[in-house]
């Protein structure tokens, strides 16, 4: 899955966007190593966003 963005299409990073309360999506993205960088509150119709971010070099073990 992270293949195709850092490899094939040679992206430096990826962003996520998730609702706060979608607790299981966090876990997720923190197990494939993306960092939370921010809350948005409000952001969303149902409520607070939050961000993660994941650099290429983070998620070397996937990609290789």
């Amino acid at each position: 899955m992270l293949r195709y963005p850092f490899v094939q299409l040679g992206c430096a990073r990826l962003t996520a966007v998730t609702p706060a309360q979608n607790r299981p999506a966090r876990a997720f993205l923190a197990r494939l190593g993306f960092r939370q960088e921010g809350v948005h509150p409000d952001a969303l119709p149902g409520g607070d966003a939050v961000s993660y971010g994941l650099l290429a070099r983070d998620a070397a073990r996937w990609i290789a």
